[in-house]
């Protein structure tokens, strides 16, 4: 389907919101999987899931919109207690997020849903569901030949409307597969006892599913779609949720992440994926689950029917969520006939609109009626079918808030329609057939057998609301396009990583409020600008002078002040909570915890801290380096934490907390901590120190040599850490965003890293000095106290400067020869000291003046002085100088490593 017709800001709306419904669904994952009892966690992981399938559905994105529908039937599955919740499922769930978010981040970045290879994933939840095989492809795809695989392109278009428009849509799946990442993790704890957690799920695949159904993503469409059906079987208590379905769908949420990670923006190509994988791990589930509905139906009860199409599958599901004995008989009839008019409305809307007489009055009124089934439903308590009417009542808003050509949506409203009437109706025969039981249950039960084998036929043989199986027109895909992120180069990844955050420009949500005060701001300057052009006109026309400066002084404060509310109000904007990036990580932590086959709990705090978003965007992968060195070299084996009086399971602390103009984010392990003497060894062993200097370290400088390049005390090298690449990397990507990272550790008690980043990394206040004529800044953040120190109490301690202070033995460095100045700071009697700190650590650097406190606008210093020791960039001052910006980190090294 082409999307010309949508607008920009439906597809940045879709990105957002994508993202948020992922970065829930992943946690209550997680915490399902801790809480497999906690039903009520199954509605928070459905509800996001349904929500994806749905959007994605509108705007085209098919295989976004078939992976979220899979997730979403097997959530729902979970919920109605037809599946377990098992490990497998869970991960399962999860790769079906991770694969949506990778879908998301391809949209963003290429604009359509990349390659991700979800077949495996689709594949796996429909064995999860059906059980035996494949679905029966229907008559429509049998008289379909597929193409010669060797004919077919290895990819195909999205046709978006813009690039913008894209960013935005895939910014919102991507923060739906983070959030649905945390909800699958949740559902494989409490093994589905949160039913809003599988809600939750459901709903995000559902919308998905959707969304990429419209845009035209195939394998996210066919993912989703299964993933759906899963989650949909899940929330129905029809199956079991286990590990191995945690493990399908999560990963199908890897795979759609995967899908949009491979994604060209600018050509709006997707290229194909080979999904057959999680596909045929779907139909393993699918199996299992049939096979346990025979075993029911051995038992006298009746046979789940098997999983065909996700219509013919949704038809099928029957509403548990209201018992017969709890329905007034007189609102049931007036509800049933309140909705049969209303889908008469509905039908005569459509018909409108398809004959091209569809306008806007037509539009509003199939929305009302859509609102009147939710709320109709919501009063009888039919919370399933509320669900889905409200999912399609959204569908429908969307499209007219976007002007969409709704001759283009008719199909898509024509079955969403037949769904939500089929599953109606099957809700009253339910309550009928439930009524009549009270009265007589052995005749009633014999002429409800009969009348089944009476209506399953007519089911099968309607058709029109068949959807035709993904993967029958997709030819065979090449064994390199696996959903497997391992089997991807690092390089290429990054790569393909790099290519989509240049592609597409970063968006932020900012609340209303703050663009009011925004807007209040302005108006004040506009106030002051005509008050300076006032007093202008006034000196050109020889008025008073003392009572206009007095004027104008007044005004310049005035201008001051708004400049700086100005400043604080726009810095708030760029401000987001470091919970974007903190709900990544309790996935990776249960995904490398049962790799290295350790117990190990990852807790968070100070989520809400917020942070400057650039600054939030790119902290990510340090954060993963840490979290991952902790969980395979920190926290031991159980048998090790046992036998060291230790409880069994390890944890990981990730904090974040507000110091000063800065933020500290931490973590932490309480695992076997850091040996100082085995790092000696090892440093002198691979040439980075001499003998004579490991003798001579402390064992904190001994700690951070875990920051040289190709360290590390590993004794094997495993797939998660180890190779002596990335600490070095991580210290060079935090002092890039010009803050820095601190190791302390306690040998066997644990190892803590803190990282401390500035709150922007526009403005910071510094503290202005003079070294050998020269005007330089020191970020204030760094700077403990200044003082002035007689030269006479100077002392030398292992031929380094130093002065006692307040007890205090006080290392001294001169700024001067630090920076190469051949004459250093000036010869005096009294040494003016600017006391700097690096976490624990202090140093007094001698400056010749001390000048002033000043808020400076920080200035890259461009690729060709970007390499200068000790400065981390320049500012410019009130009378056009430029002063160069000091970097702390690097000035305490190169003191220490000098002496």
């Amino acid at each position: 389907m082409n999307q010309d017709f949508f607008d920009p800001e439906v597809y940045s709306d879709f990105v957002i919101e994508a993202r948020e419904h992922l970065e829930t669904i992943e946690p209550k994952l997680l915490e399902l999987e801790k809480n497999p009892d906690d039903l009520s966690i199954l509605d928070d992981i459905f509800r996001p899931m349904h929500s994806l399938k749905g959007a994605s559905g509108f705007l085209g994105l098919k295989e976004m919109n078939s992976l979220a529908h899979k997730g979403e039937n097997i959530l729902d599955e979970l919920r109605r207690g037809r599946m377990k919740i098992t490990s497998s499922i869970m991960d399962l769930i999860l790769e079906a997020t991770d694969a949506l978010r990778e879908m998301v981040d391809s949209l963003e970045a290429h604009g359509n849903e990349g390659s991700v290879d979800t077949s495996h994933i689709i594949s796996h939840i429909d064995e999860l569901l059906q059980g035996g095989g494949s679905p029966a492809p229907s008559a429509k795809q049998a008289s379909k030949p597929e193409p010669p695989p060797k004919e077919e392109k290895d990819t195909y278009g999205l046709t978006l409307i813009s690039q913008d428009h894209l960013s935005d849509f895939v910014e919102e799946v991507q923060e739906s597969l983070s959030e649905m990442s945390g909800m699958l993790l949740k559902l494989e704890k409490d093994l589905g006892e949160d039913k809003e957690n599988i809600n939750n799920l459901f709903r995000s695949f559902h919308n998905i599913k959707g969304n990429s159904a419209i845009i035209g993503f195939t394998e996210i469409n066919s993912l989703s779609h299964e993933a759906e059906t899963i989650l949909n079987w899940i929330r129905n208590n029809e199956l079991e949720i286990s590990q191995e379905l945690i493990d399908l769908l999560l990963t199908i949420s890897d795979t759609l992440e995967l899908i949009l990670n491979n994604v060209d923006h600018e050509s709006a190509e997707v290229k194909k994926q080979d999904i057959s994988g999680v596909l045929k791990q779907v139909q393993e589930v699918i199996k299992g689950k049939n096979t346990a509905s025979q075993d029911e139906s051995v038992n006298g009860e009746e046979p789940l029917p098997k999983h065909e199409t996700s219509v013919q599958q949704t038809e099928k599901i029957q509403v548990k969520d209201q018992d017969a004995d709890d329905v007034d008989p007189d609102d049931l009839q007036i509800f049933e006939q309140a909705v049969g008019q209303q889908f008469e409305n509905m039908k005569f809307a459509l018909e409108k609109i398809e004959s091209g007489n569809g306008d806007k009055e037509v539009v509003d009124g199939l929305y009302r009626s859509l609102v009147t089934i939710q709320n109709s439903t919501g009063y009888m308590g039919f919370e399933d079918l509320k669900t889905y009417s409200s999912g399609a009542a959204d569908l429908v808003d969307q499209g007219r808030n976007s002007d969409l050509d709704f001759t283009l949506m008719v199909d898509i409203l024509k079955q969403e329609m037949s769904i939500l009437e089929s599953m109606i109706q099957k809700k009253l025969q339910s309550i009928t057939s439930a009524e009549a039981s009270n009265e007589d249950d052995s005749t009633v039960q014999a002429k409800d057998e009969s009348e089944h084998k009476k209506d399953e036929p007519a089911e099968n043989v309607s058709g029109k609301e068949t959807e035709p199986e993904q993967e029958t027109d997709k030819p065979e895909e090449s064994p390199a396009a696996s959903a497997d992120s391992s089997n991807v180069p690092p390089k290429e990844q990054a790569k393909t990583k790099d290519k989509s955050r240049s592609a597409i420009a970063s968006t932020i949500r900012v609340e209303h409020s703050r663009l009011d005060d925004l807007m209040n701001l302005i108006g004040e300057l506009i106030i002051n600008r005509n008050r300076f052009s006032m007093l202008s006109k006034s000196l050109e026309e020889g008025h008073d002078v003392v009572e206009i400066a007095q004027q104008l002084t007044e005004t310049t404060n005035s201008m001051a002040r708004i400049s700086d509310d100005l400043q604080v109000t726009i810095m708030n904007v760029r401000m987001v909570p470091v919970q974007t990036v903190f709900t990544k990580f309790p996935r990776l932590v249960r995904d490398l915890s049962r790799k290295s086959n350790k117990n190990v709990q990852l807790i968070t705090e100070g989520e809400e801290t917020e942070l400057d978003k650039s600054v939030v965007e790119l902290i990510g992968d340090p954060l993963v380096h840490l979290i991952r060195n902790s969980v395979d070299h920190g926290i031991e084996s159980e048998e090790k934490r046992i036998k060291a009086g230790k409880d069994a399971t390890g944890t990981v602390w990730l904090r974040a907390a507000h110091r000063g103009n800065s933020v500290v984010i931490e973590v932490e392990d309480d695992g076997g901590g850091i040996d100082p003497e085995k790092m000696k060894a090892k440093a002198v062993e691979k040439n980075i120190i001499t003998q004579e200097k490991a003798q001579n370290m402390e064992d904190q400088e001994a700690v951070d040599l875990i920051f040289a390049p190709g360290f590390s005390t590993a004794e094997k090298v495993t797939d998660i850490s180890g190779r002596g690449v990335g600490m070095d990397v991580v210290k060079n990507n935090i002092k890039n965003l010009k803050g820095s990272v601190i190791a302390s550790s306690n040998l066997g008690k644990g190892t803590r890293f803190s990282i401390t980043l500035p709150l922007t990394l526009a403005i910071i206040d510094a503290l202005i000095v003079k070294v050998a004529g020269q005007t330089y800044a020191i970020p204030l953040d760094a700077v403990s106290e200044t003082t002035k120190i007689e030269a006479s109490k100077l002392s030398e301690i292992n031929n380094r400067k130093a002065v006692t202070l307040r007890g205090e033995v006080l290392g001294l460095a001169d700024l001067g020869s630090l920076l190469d100045f051949s004459a250093g700071t000036q010869e005096r009697d009294v040494l003016p000291v600017v006391i700097i700190h690096i976490g624990d650590r202090r140093l007094g650097l001698v400056v010749d003046t001390l000048l002033e406190r000043q808020e400076v606008v920080i200035k890259s210093l461009g690729e060709y002085m970007g390499d200068q020791p000790g400065i981390s960039g320049a500012t410019i001052m009130g009378d056009g100088r430029v002063v160069l910006i000091l970097d702390p980190h690097e000035i305490y090294k190169m003191a220490t490593n000098r002496h």
